[in-house]
């Protein structure tokens, strides 16, 4: 059983629970069925008179939903559209960014969904349905990442804490630019991890698991993570060398090892919005923290001693040794 609900009593009237659908005068359902959502269905629901409280469109959001329409990961079939009529005229409820999604869709694309029609008495009955409507508890990438990859038999070797960290550090690594990154949902960083760099992120995964995540949290981060993925698919085995320094402090014997320098900032500084409100580290972004290892790693590969680690988190990023 995945937790346990705890039981808060009876919930009367006087314990905070107010009759708001009394500010109304009655709503019912007309009609409701299923409906071959076309694109000739999605332009009438757009063209459907606007709740005034409407939300404004995302265009992300849409981005989004086509995407999974093209993936096959979009389900038509749990889709309820809501529509609600006053006084002769008739309101759209939701579906605004579903509708704008199906209209970038071929006109042959199977799309059937189930719509709800409603009749309002009053004013206050059609803002009390709106208001009701979408109030569920979506699913979070992390959520949707674990659905991917928890308890599969490609991941059944790795850790738990390791298996939360990489979906992130494979993120940062593959998409360089912050927009692109946003382009891309949890089923696109899933499909990568399962597929086109599998056998990147099971060495990335093998070295982690020997780690603490405890001991070595300044290894289980996003940014050094995606350097993690960059060192290995360059050279794996002078990637475990440089990075079991940097993890645990040994094996390093000069001031000006490339490694030691990334091992002393790494456990000076946190990642912004990351460190915590309490932190009293120097906070750096994720993309400056990244460019730090790999301006390391660089130096290591030259053989060259630091005074001074340096990254510059503007412009292109520098090429890996």
């Amino acid at each position: 059983m995945a937790g346990k609900y705890k039981h808060q009593g009876t919930v009367s009237d006087d314990e905070g629970v107010y009759d708001v659908t009394s500010l109304g005068h009655g709503l019912k359902i007309k009609k409701r069925r299923k409906l071959n959502f076309t694109r000739e269905e999605a332009t009438k629901l757009l063209e459907l008179d606007e709740f005034v409280g409407d939300r404004a469109l995302k265009q992300n959001h849409v981005d989004n939903l086509v995407r999974a329409m093209l993936r096959g990961t979009f389900h038509p079939e749990w889709v309820t559209l809501i529509i609600c009529s006053l006084n002769g005229n008739t309101y759209r409820m939701n579906g605004q960014h579903t509708s704008w999604a199906r209209l970038e869709m071929p006109p042959n694309w199977k799309c059937e969904v189930e719509l709800i029609e409603y009749e309002a008495v009053s004013e206050e009955d059609v803002r009390t349905l709106y208001s009701s409507i979408d109030r569920s508890s979506p699913r979070t990438r992390a959520n949707v990442m674990d659905s991917y990859l928890a308890g599969t038999e490609e991941f059944k070797s790795v850790k738990a804490q390791t298996l939360r960290v990489v979906p992130a550090g494979l993120t940062l690594w593959f998409w360089s630019g912050a927009q692109e990154r946003r382009r891309h949902d949890a089923d696109d960083v899933a499909y990568l991890l399962k597929t086109d760099h599998y056998d990147l992120t099971i060495k990335v995964c093998a070295f982690l698991d020997r780690l603490s995540p405890r001991e070595h949290r300044h290894i289980f981060r996003s940014p050094v993570v995606a350097a993690l993925y960059a060192t290995f698919n360059k050279a794996p085995q002078i990637a475990t060398d440089f990075w079991n320094p940097v993890a645990d402090g040994t094996g390093i014997e000069k001031k000006g090892d490339p490694r030691l320098k990334l091992r002393n900032i790494l456990m000076q500084t946190a990642v912004e919005s990351g460190g915590g409100a309490r932190s009293n580290k120097q906070s750096v972004s994720q993309e400056l923290m990244y460019r730090m290892c790999i301006a390391a790693w660089n130096a290591s590969r030259e053989g060259r001693s630091l005074q001074i680690l340096r990254a510059n988190e503007r412009g292109k990023r520098p090429g890996i040794k």
